[in-house]
């Protein structure tokens, strides 16, 4: 999975298995409470937004069901899944004030203001790249 600026630069790569989850927290702007976004990558190398949990109902919170996805509420939280939506990329514009936008994967949490400035947009994307490539990416100049 790779976090490109808008420019096409790379900001952020690491190897992600198929089906393997990452997350995207942020503090929603109008509610000011917790959300956090879960997604995979498939087989043809799309995004699949897999779920979402937040606190509050509200602008900007999913409201209805569609076909094959499930609600629940456990300890406070409301959890919207199976959204099995695929998508080529997504671009996340990092919050300027409030949101604090953190990329998790593996359990580790990377601010996306430590990847590229707040307010600028960051595009989420997966891509083939054999271990050799990705290792002479990242440690070669």
């Amino acid at each position: 999975m790779t976090a490109l600026s808008k420019e096409g630069q790379i900001l952020y790569s690491t190897p992600l298995q198929q089906k393997e989850p990452f997350y995207i927290q942020y503090i929603h702007s109008i509610h000011l409470t917790p959300v956090l976004e879960k997604y995979y990558v498939d087989e043809e190398m799309n995004i699949v937004v897999d779920a979402v949990t937040y606190d509050t109902y509200g602008v900007g919170m999913p409201a209805e069901l569609e076909e094959g996805q499930t609600f629940t509420e456990e300890n406070g939280k409301f959890t919207l899944s199976n959204i099995n939506r695929h998508i080529p990329f997504f671009d996340q514009r990092i919050g300027q004030v409030i949101a604090n936008h953190k990329l998790i994967i593996r359990k580790q949490e990377i601010p996306l203001s430590t990847i590229d400035s707040p307010g600028t947009s960051v595009r989420f994307q997966a891509d083939k790249e054999t271990i050799i490539q990705y290792w002479i990416r990242r440690f070669l100049p």
